[in-house]
């Protein structure tokens, strides 16, 4: 972790299957639709991105991009070490001590965190896609995780939307038999984040909503 070497050939083998995960799921609907909920939402802000990247930024990544992220961010003044299991307390913190101990963070701060605005006019797209599915999906902004909002709104999204027994789940798909899954989620995130509700269904059922 302290000292990589990023081998030319492993980058080579994680950039091709990366990028064959990105295409393939340019076929699956619920993510076509959720990264352009993302883009409409966020606009130009990191969170716009799909964390996996896209074609364009996993191609054109270097191991010089890979040295300097390492260099920049991985240190011990951003790092957040957890232990867990059965472990004896003080033999952890004599390993940690053995091979962390010398890590010293570096003279130069880190940088910044400055991000973009993000859009605050409503919009909708639709996305054609030659498939036996729909997916319709709704997003709203939401608070960070520091907001006083965010353990209220956390809560809410697992009552609505999170599993087998939630109401959403309950009332459109078991009730009212107008969705093969359903679900609500709130992204916990340091920025402006999203609360989001989808359904998947039948295109025929699609048109009657």
């Amino acid at each position: 972790m302290r000292h990589p070497s990023f081998p030319a050939a492993e980058l080579d083998l994680e950039q091709r299957l990366t990028l064959q995960s990105i295409r393939s799921m340019k076929e699956q609907p619920f993510t076509l639709a959720f990264n352009a909920l993302r883009a409409a939402m966020y606009g130009d802000h990191p969170y716009g991105l799909p964390g996996i990247g896209t074609e364009d930024s996993v191609a054109n990544l270097t191991r010089d991009d890979l040295f300097q992220a390492h260099q920049t961010f991985y240190r011990p003044d951003n790092c957040v070490m957890v232990i867990a299991g059965r472990v004896d307390l003080a033999k952890a913190i004599a390993l940690i001590e053995q091979y962390f101990g010398d890590w010293r963070a570096p003279a130069m701060a880190m940088p910044p965190l400055v991000y973009p605005s993000v859009p605050q006019t409503p919009t909708h797209a639709a996305i054609a896609q030659p498939t036996n599915q729909a997916i319709i999906i709704v997003g709203y902004p939401a608070p960070a995780v520091k907001d006083e909002a965010y353990a209220t709104l956390k809560l809410i999204s697992t009552y609505l939307g999170n599993g087998l027994s939630s109401r959403l789940f309950v009332e459109l798909r078991e009730k009212r038999g107008l969705a093969y899954d359903v679900s609500a989620f709130y992204p916990t995130r340091l920025g402006a984040s999203q609360f989001v509700a989808h359904l998947g269904t039948a295109p025929k059922i699609k048109r009657s909503l």
